[in-house]
């Protein structure tokens, strides 16, 4: 049976049949909208579980490296087996600049872009006898104040007498402590190496306290030393040191890099520093 009506605006004739097709089309656009946003719902839920999981994981290994990385900082290794040298090219050492040190006994060569402290004249008097400062430039080397002295990158010097014991690394103030021997011309040293783990090293751990405490004809020349403030490297500092004694002499090579984003010399210089203290090192008696 056919249902037939006028538009107020036209003639046409329409079916209740047509009606009903187009209600049930229109009635179905809802239902698939619907259907596709659960399905972007779904979707963005399951992204999001995931990011989640990717997060905590993370979370966890990380919390797991830095656990693992303190147990290791707190570990001494004392290993007595002796330092590899064999990786280090002596001819890398072309063309450096040398140095030698009548009354420190030694001489060596360091990279020829090195520099010694610019201002040395305001420097107490017997500092550079028996020692030598060096860095990349005159931020990182020695510097003297009025009151205040702060030590460079690298510095080498030598004390009369066996010091040897007053130079290592202390387990209280230090972490992750390395020790090795190495053979430098004929000579057997001890190479140490740790991070700092105080606030800030006591003074009497830095190599430039030593002027004040050394033997009388070192100490006279810096007779005014404790009234100054030494600078000493903070928590996080990378310090290695290297100890030999001969002839009655006790020397001392130490590289200092600081903590990145402290303000404080930290480029990284280590290679070189070892390659001049395993290859172009001497000593010589006094």
């Amino acid at each position: 049976m056919v249902y037939e009506y006028r538009h107020v605006f036209g003639s046409r004739r329409i079916t209740l049949n047509q009606h009903m097709s187009k209600a049930k089309y229109n009635l179905g656009k809802p239902a698939n909208r619907s259907h596709k946003t659960k399905w972007l719902k779904a979707l963005l839920l399951a992204v999001l579980l995931i990011i989640l999981a990717g997060t905590a994981y993370y979370v966890k290994y990380a919390q797991t490296q830095a656990l693992a990385t303190l147990n290791d900082a707190n570990r001494i290794t004392d290993s007595t087996k002796p330092v590899k040298t064999s990786g280090l090219n002596v001819q890398l050492t072309d063309g450096w600049s040398g140095f030698s040190s009548q009354d420190g006994n030694f001489s060596l060569k360091y990279p020829s872009g090195w520099v010694q402290p610019p201002k040395s004249s305001l420097c107490p008097s017997g500092l550079f006898d028996r020692a030598v400062y060096l860095g990349p430039s005159s931020v990182s080397v020695l510097k003297c104040g009025y009151d205040v002295i702060t030590s460079g990158q690298v510095t080498v010097a030598s004390f009369l007498g066996d010091h040897r014991q007053q130079y290592g690394l202390d387990p209280a103030a230090y972490q992750g402590i390395s020790k090795g021997t190495l053979n430098v011309n004929g000579v057997v040293g001890q190479r140490l190496l740790g991070h700092v783990s105080v606030k800030a090293l006591p003074a009497s751990d830095s190599i430039l306290s030593s002027f004040a405490v050394a033997p009388a004809q070192t100490r006279a020349k810096a007779s005014f030393y404790p009234a100054l403030k030494i600078s000493t490297p903070v928590r996080g500092t990378l310090v290695e040191r290297y100890i030999f004694y001969v002839n009655n002499n006790t020397y001392v090579a130490e590289y200092i890099q600081a903590p990145k984003n402290s303000g404080l010399p930290s480029q990284n210089l280590i290679q070189y520093f070892d390659l001049m203290v395993r290859k172009t090192m001497s000593f010589s008696a006094s």
